[in-house]
């Protein structure tokens, strides 16, 4: 998930900064990742996160499937949590994932 979030900031932020943050909040992890990219149009939020789509931004780029965001978001909810954005066209975007410390569903596993 990360890796996916993280390439996708990279590839969009020709200069300025990406921004990597972890918290806890309550029972949650929050990772935040924050870009100065050219940011996301309000008219293209919807595509984010659909399957084989890419925003004005992204078929500008010239690269990728437009299945790395959807499997993300996937990945997360199937972990208890959430994948979203917030972006301001011209100023960047910060996608952030939350997840639960703890699952009732999962259960740790021991490599031996």
């Amino acid at each position: 998930i990360m890796l996916n979030v993280v390439s996708n900031a990279c590839k969009f932020t020709q200069e300025g900064h990406i921004k990597i943050t972890a918290q806890q909040q309550d029972d949650n992890l929050r990772l935040m990742v924050e870009d100065t990219g050219p940011g996301i149009a309000p008219a293209d939020y919807n595509l984010v996160f659909e399957a084989f789509k890419q925003t004005t931004s992204g078929l500008r780029q010239g690269g990728g499937t437009g299945l790395g965001m959807p499997i993300s978001r996937r990945l997360t909810e199937a972990h208890g949590g959430k994948l979203w954005f917030d972006s301001t066209p011209g100023q960047g975007t910060t996608f952030y994932v939350l997840v639960p410390l703890h699952s009732d569903t999962l259960q740790p596993v021991t490599i031996q």
